[in-house]
């Protein structure tokens, strides 16, 4: 976005926001600088537009000149998931940060003058990354049920259907929108649903119905969820591990089957459905707290 097109409020304005984030998302781990991620799969480096008014170190996906980064404070919990940093911890940030880009799309970009903006500069990209920071957070996987742990999982897959939906109107409004996010979106949903699928199958496995376990698995392998392999290497690779273990858990439970309880496996009409629970909500963004922080820090 050119100089000429900018408002210089907004620019200012951008510039505040930009360290109001730093803030919020430093604020339980401001010392920590971690470069790549070791937990869930990035963009390999693949973020959503460019321009001048933000820094893709704290907004992310941007595609600039082809100068593309993961946002710092993202990459950080990424990398920090098998450090260390505390699940509970990891998703109160990740909702911290839906928070803020939900304030940005419903009270800040409505109100901006500039004609022309980046992606970043509109409220279907914030509801984008307001559902992706709220995906995240549902993502971390609790110790709990099969039966709830499925439903958890398709909840990260209804939360990025609702995604999906807004990238489309993004794409509309924007020419320039990396496609690199939608890849992100939909190797994401992919995951989670392949998960959900597993816990389920483990789930009636439990409760006595292998049968059923043994049909939801291969309805899971069958589909085209995981045949979508993503851009990258790390989604190629995190997808077929996913894959990898289904078929492992499948192969085990026709072996018992066989052997021990010669149960009958239904068609795929006759399977139960994945059921959707989403639990992970915005922290409200609290511009007075941040506001005092900013005047003593800056």
């Amino acid at each position: 976005m050119n100089s000429e097109s900018t408002d210089p409020e907004d620019t200012a304005f951008y510039a505040q926001l930009t360290r109001q984030i730093l803030l919020l998302v430093d604020e339980d781990d401001e010392t920590t600088h971690a470069n790549g991620g070791n937990g869930a799969p990035e963009f390999g480096g693949r973020l959503v537009s460019g321009g001048s008014l933000f820094s893709g170190k704290y907004f992310g996906w941007l595609e600039g000149g082809r100068s593309l980064e993961v946002p710092g404070w993202m990459e950080r919990l990424w990398a920090n998931n098998g450090g260390g940093t505390d699940l509970v911890q990891s998703a109160t940030l990740f909702r911290k940060a839906a928070g803020v880009y939900h304030h940005l799309g419903h009270e800040v970009v409505p109100s901006l003058k500039a004609k022309h903006r980046p992606p970043e500069a509109t409220s279907s990209v914030s509801s984008v990354m307001s559902l992706i920071c709220l995906a995240e957070a549902q993502a971390e996987e609790k110790q709990t049920a099969d039966g709830l742990l499925s439903k958890l999982h398709y909840g990260v897959v209804q939360l990025l259907d609702e995604a999906t939906d807004f990238y489309s109107t993004a794409a509309k409004e924007c020419k320039d929108i990396s496609p690199d996010l939608m890849d992100y979106i939909s190797c994401f949903k992919a995951l989670h649903k392949l998960r959900s699928y597993k816990h389920m199958a483990q789930g009636v496995k439990t409760e006595g119905q292998i049968g059923t376990a043994i049909g939801l698995l291969k309805q899971a392998l069958n589909s085209k969820v995981h045949k979508n392999k993503g851009r990258t290497e790390s989604w190629r690779t995190v997808i077929k591990q996913e894959v990898n273990t289904l078929t492992d858990l499948l192969r085990k439970y026709e072996h018992e089957n066989d052997f021990v309880w010669n149960e009958k496996v239904p068609f795929d009409d006759s399977l139960p459905l994945l059921l959707g629970k989403k639990i992970a909500t915005c922290i409200p963004y609290c511009h007075a707290r941040l506001e005092r922080r900013l005047k003593l820090k800056i």
